[in-house]
């Protein structure tokens, strides 16, 4: 038998601030809807709602949602955060999760990170002040295969010192913010080669 022939359809959504039209095939997945339409800073690590590599920010609910799961229609006219949107629209600057990830070497591969960035973003707008338990419970979620997850434990109570005004960015994450991502084409800190 042959590839089933499936129909276009589309939804209006709010994409990291910017209002789009994101056709899909129909039945795709929220994720696979985002990267046919270009905005690649939302990976695909399992397909499975296993590894967090997808996540993106449901600004309409607060939470964060494994796109891989949940089929494009049910966002129609949602605004969603992806980690390329977690930069300061008016500034340019990388948001103090981003930054710190960078200064810390959290980043690593770069794959799993983009959705880490966003569920520790989500933890970080809910709670400056997180311990280390609980920023281990809010990236519980996220599996990264590089190495262990020190560096983005040590990241995220960084980034939450910068939101408390208690630290500085680095000229490092400044520099790496001219020159774009290192490890990956999410997008964030530069744009993308493709």
């Amino acid at each position: 038998m042959g590839d089933e022939v499936t129909g276009q359809s589309s939804v209006e959504l709010t994409v990291d601030g910017e209002h789009r039209t994101i056709t899909y095939r129909e039945g795709s997945s929220l994720m696979q809807a985002l990267r046919d339409n270009r905005i690649d800073s939302v990976l695909n690590g399992c397909s499975e709602g296993v590894c967090g590599a997808c996540n993106v920010l449901n600004e309409d609910t607060g939470g964060v949602v494994r796109s891989c799961l949940f089929p494009a229609d049910r966002f129609d006219g949602a605004e969603l955060t992806t980690a390329a949107g977690l930069v300061d629209d008016e500034t340019g600057e990388l948001h103090p999760v981003q930054a710190a990830f960078l200064d810390h070497g959290a980043a690593q591969c770069g794959f799993c990170i983009p959705g880490m960035m966003v569920s520790a973003a989500k933890l970080l707008r809910e709670n400056d002040d997180p311990t280390r338990e609980e920023i281990a419970s809010a990236l519980n979620g996220n599996i990264c295969r590089c190495t262990g997850y020190v560096q983005q434990f040590d990241a995220v109570e960084d980034a939450a010192a910068r939101i408390r005004g208690e630290t500085e960015t680095s000229e490092q994450s400044s520099a790496v913010t001219d020159g774009g991502c290192p490890g990956c084409d999410c997008g964030f800190g530069g744009e993308s080669d493709e």
